[in-house]
């Protein structure tokens, strides 16, 4: 661990609200939209530790950090956002602060689309807050943003479950299920055990709700004549991924940055820049910045609807998208061509979608390629597309 910054105001026994932000860009750049969410973290009264895992932070990111943040600090790559948060919080337990509330999160979303001050708990005498929850294995708050409340602080139960958190090496068997599983899933339940409340900004059960009312207006235009059927539904836990419409349609300031590169579960993101302009003046220009930066394609470009996806795909797998309207007016700033040659991916298709590999292998399906085309466009199936050459005529 290397302490690159830390500001003189931060003496030992400050009290204040704190917050530990995980982290990392492989150019050793801290993205605009980083820096704003830095700024709004400010403006609610946080004094940031900033903790990166990048192999180094470049001149120009450190000065801006300076002016945002009460520390940075550098580690190693290891124990993921967990790993982060560890180290910001012993490093606070060394400068004997006392925080009033301490607030974990990190580089995985674009935004706050919205203020974040009228969220927050108004005081410091809760236990856990979160942004979103999620029942994926058991109830708990998704650790993109994880808020503690002064008397989880001051309870013995918090520093007994940090000291139990280890920073897992990638080489350990099944490193990531077990971070999710007894960082995030079992630190709300640990806490929850503890007698602590937990809550989230944006509970599941009411994103699911307003989702419910969205898919119930989609059924009766199906009833009308020549209504055309819905795909099926299917309820998935984590609302940031499957209900990110519904989320910004209630509020919620932010957009997962895992959404709109890698889409691991198919949801219809066709029209995100038209929903984040409805619902916020962000400038959409920062998150086709850092998605650029960070998947070093311009593939966000080209998102689609899978049923156009699947119509436009030949025999072999391949196909032709043009630039996605929305995204347009970005189109000659980022110098993003007019269309783009794609192939469909049927081994990531497999990998994501098991139950196909089976069929494939048991010969129920001709290929992965052909199950898309029939059915999997409508089954809200992650879509893996990979850029290739322009098409021979």
């Amino acid at each position: 661990m290397q302490v690159l910054f830390q500001n003189p105001q931060l003496r030992p026994g400050v009290r204040a609200a704190f917050c530990v932000f995980s982290h990392y860009d492989p150019h050793g750049t801290v993205e605009p939209y980083v820096r704003g969410y830095l700024a709004e973290l400010q403006r609610c009264g946080f004094q940031v530790v900033f903790v990166s895992t990048s192999p180094r932070l470049d001149t120009e990111s450190q000065e801006a950090l300076r002016e945002l943040t009460a520390a940075v600090i550098l580690r190693e790559n290891i124990g993921y956002d967990f790993g982060s948060y560890k180290t910001g919080i012993l490093f606070l337990r060394h400068m004997q602060a006392e925080p009033s509330r301490l607030l974990l999160t990190n580089d995985s979303v674009f935004g706050p689309l919205q203020p974040l001050a009228p969220l927050l708990p108004a005081h410091d005498d809760f236990g856990l807050f979160g942004m979103t929850d999620s029942f994926d294995f058991s109830y708990h708050l998704q650790s993109f943003f994880i808020l503690y409340g002064t008397p989880v602080l001051r309870s013995p139960a918090f520093a007994t479950f940090w000291d139990r958190v280890e920073l897992l090496s990638p080489e350990v068997p099944g490193f990531k299920q077990k971070i999710i599983l007894d960082y995030e899933v079992g630190g709300s339940q640990y806490f929850l055990n503890h007698g602590f409340p937990v809550a989230a900004a944006f509970p599941f059960r009411k994103t699911l709700a307003t989702a419910m009312d969205h898919y119930g207006t989609l059924l009766a235009a199906a009833e009308a004549p020549g209504g055309v059927a819905p795909a099926p539904l299917k309820v998935r836990f984590n609302a940031t991924h499957s209900f990110w419409e519904e989320l910004i349609e209630l509020g919620f300031p932010f957009i997962k940055r895992e959404l709109l590169l890698l889409n691991p579960t198919g949801a219809d993101i066709y029209r995100w820049p038209d929903i984040v302009a409805q619902h916020s003046d962000y400038d959409i220009g920062q998150i086709l910045a850092a998605s650029l930066s960070f998947s070093g394609n311009n593939d966000v470009f080209f998102t689609t609807a899978p049923a156009e996806i699947a119509a436009r795909m030949n025999e072999a797998g391949e196909l032709v998208l043009p630039v996605n309207p929305t995204l347009q007016p970005w189109q000659a700033r980022f110098g993003v061509p007019d269309e783009r040659c794609f192939v469909f991916d049927e081994s990531v298709y497999m990998d994501a979608h098991p139950d196909i590999r089976v069929a494939v292998q048991q010969g129920k399906l001709d290929s992965a390629r052909a199950h898309f085309k029939k059915q999997g466009h409508r089954e809200s199936r992650r879509v893996p597309l990979k850029a290739i050459p322009p098409l021979s005529s």
